[in-house]
């Protein structure tokens, strides 16, 4: 196992999607770095401000918390692989464990490294049982949704519900429930006539943070 870590970069890069993709980020960043910690030197700074990136952290603070793991791991390799192979074991309850949540909790972290407005308006549980249909058809997610959401800014209104269309779209996937309609596709209702018009109402806050 140690010579894995120390060798694989393959096993490496799928440990850190692993921990990014299914721990909240003040759990998933100091398991990330413990796994960079143990690889390659030559890719400590790139990969270490790649996973700054996904976890919208400043890069300085992700690399800053590398120090600790490089030394940890430089004083007793021994121990500190011994610890990867306990962190395994967690890794695989963990998997056994994402069966039992709801979709909305189990794509969360994965979302959040996408674009942070994704899991905080009304869209999210959409687009999380549009990528719960899409896993289960063999989609690759992990790759096609951070593609769609870069082909062109994602509607700052809805981007849950844009991101899920472009899903939707792309994949031409079956759709196993009903879909929500896009606001876009609602029927208008008519425009009141003169001696009919309504008393204008407050509109709501739909900025998502602007």
């Amino acid at each position: 196992m140690q010579d894995l870590l120390t060798h694989s970069h393959t096993l490496a890069r799928t440990l850190v999607d692993e921990r990014l993709n299914h721990l909240p980020p003040g759990q998933a960043l100091p398991a990330a770095l413990a796994v960079i910690a143990a690889g390659d030197d030559q890719r400590w700074t790139r990969r270490t401000t790649d996973i700054a990136r996904r976890l919208h952290l400043p890069a300085d603070v992700a690399l800053t918390d590398l120090l600790g793991h490089i030394t940890t791991w430089d004083r007793d390799r021994p121990k500190a692989a011994a610890t990867q192979i306990a962190a395994g074991q967690d890794t695989r309850a963990r998997l056994t464990g994402l069966t039992t949540l709801r979709a909305e909790e189990r794509w969360a972290p994965f979302a959040r490294q996408i674009n942070r407005a994704l899991i905080t308006g009304y869209g999210w549980p959409m687009l999380s049982d549009t990528l719960d249909q899409a896993d289960r058809h063999g989609i690759d997610v992990y790759t096609v949704l951070p593609a769609l959401a870069n082909t062109q800014p994602l509607d700052r209104t809805a981007p849950a519900t844009d991101l899920a269309y472009r899903l939707i779209a792309k994949t031409n996937m079956p759709i196993e429930a009903p879909i929500t309609r896009r606001p876009s596709q609602q029927r208008i209702p008519p425009i009141p006539t003169a001696g009919h018009a309504q008393r204008p109402t407050r509109q709501p806050n739909t900025s998502l943070g602007r």
